[in-house]
C-alpha cells in the first residue's frame, strides 16, 4: 500500500559515526610511532647509584667470606674464623659502621686478616692489618688474598697484613704506626682520612692504652674507630674511652671532640657475645 511504501522510505538506518579530520595530518603517523615505541623499547626505571653499590658490595664480600671458609688455619677454629675473632656477620656490621668506602682502614689486633679482606670488599681504599702473632698468618692471608683477587678478576688486593708486631713498641700517632710497619708501601696510601677497628679483648692494659694515645694523637686524622670488647673489662664503658681521651696523658685531642655514635652487640667465633663501640671523631 502507499503508505508502507511511504515509510519505508523514510526508515532511518543507524547512524554513522562523524568523521574528523586532524588539523596536523602528521598525528596519525605519530601515534603509530609512539605505540611502536612502547612495544620496542619497553620502559625501564633505571637502578639507583646507592643500590648498584650496594649489590656489587654483596656480592663481592660474599666472594670474599667463600674463600676465607676454605682456608682452615687449624688449631682454634671453628669455621667463621680464629677464636677471638669476629664472625661473618658481625664483621659487615663493624665496618658498615666504620664507612670504609674509599677511605684507609685499619685493623689492630688483625689475626688473620678478615676484617682486610671484607674491607677491601666494600670498597676500602687500603687495609692495613697489625698482628702481634707470628708471621704463620702472613702466609696464609697472603694465600687468601691472593684467593680473591682471582675471584674478583684483579692481579692483586690493596690489603696488607704484618705480623709480630707490638703496639706498644710502636711511636707516634697511628699514620706513623703505618710508615714504620709498612715503610714499603707508597707515602700517599697513608692517607688522613683513616678509619679503624680493634677486636681488642685480649688486649693488655697497657697495649689499649697504646692504642689509644695513638688515635688521639693523629689530630683527626683518625675519622672513626671501632672498638671490639666486653662490657666489664677496661675500657669496656664508653665514658671511660671518652674520659681517658679527653685527658692530657691520654693524648690530648685539643680542638676535637670524640662521640659515641653507635654500640652494638656482636659475637666472637666460638659463640662469644662482645660489644662494639664505634666512636666518631669532629672538628
Amino acid at each position: 500500500t502507499a503508505w508502507r511504501k511511504k515509510a519505508h522510505r523514510l526508515r532511518v538506518g543507524r547512524p554513522m559515526a562523524p568523521t574528523t579530520t586532524s588539523a596536523d595530518p602528521a598525528t596519525p603517523l605519530k601515534r603509530k610511532r609512539a605505540d611502536d615505541e612502547a612495544v620496542v623499547v619497553p620502559r625501564v626505571t633505571p637502578t639507583p647509584l646507592k643500590k648498584r653499590d650496594e649489590d656489587r658490595d654483596d656480592a663481592r664480600w660474599a666472594a670474599a667470606m667463600a674463600v676465607f671458609a676454605k682456608f682452615q688455619p687449624g688449631l682454634g677454629h671453628d669455621g667463621v674464623g680464629l677464636y677471638g675473632t669476629l664472625t661473618p656477620p658481625s664483621a659487615r656490621k663493624v665496618l658498615d659502621r666504620l664507612e670504609v668506602r674509599g677511605r684507609t682502614h685499619v685493623d689492630v689486633g688483625a689475626a688473620d686478616g678478615k676484617m682486610l679482606l671484607g674491607a677491601v670488599a666494600l670498597g676500602a681504599r687500603h687495609s692495613y692489618g697489625l698482628e702481634v702473632a707470628g708471621g704463620g698468618l702472613e702466609t696464609k692471608f697472603n694465600a687468601m688474598r691472593g684467593a680473591v683477587a682471582a675471584k674478583y678478576g684483579e692481579p692483586s688486593l690493596p690489603a696488607t697484613l704484618k705480623c709480630e708486631t707490638d703496639v706498644t713498641s710502636l711511636e707516634g700517632d697511628v699514620l706513623e704506626w703505618l710508615r714504620t710497619a709498612f715503610s714499603s708501601q707508597e707515602e700517599e696510601d697513608h692517607r688522613e682520612d683513616v678509619v679503624l677497628s680493634a677486636v681488642w679483648h685480649g688486649f693488655t692494659v697497657e697495649a689499649k692504652t697504646a692504642l689509644l694515645r695513638a688515635i688521639a694523637k693523629a689530630d683527626g686524622a683518625v675519622r672513626r674507630f671501632a672498638l671490639v670488647g666486653p662490657v666489664r673489662k677496661d675500657f669496656g664503658d664508653p665514658d671511660d674511652v671518652l674520659t681517658f681521651l679527653a685527658a692530657p696523658d691520654g693524648g690530648n685531642l685539643g680542638r676535637h671532640r670524640v662521640l659515641l655514635a653507635h654500640h652494638d652487640r656482636v659475637t666472637l667465633a666460638g659463640g662469644e657475645a662482645h660489644r662494639a663501640l664505634v666512636f666518631d671523631v669532629l672538628p
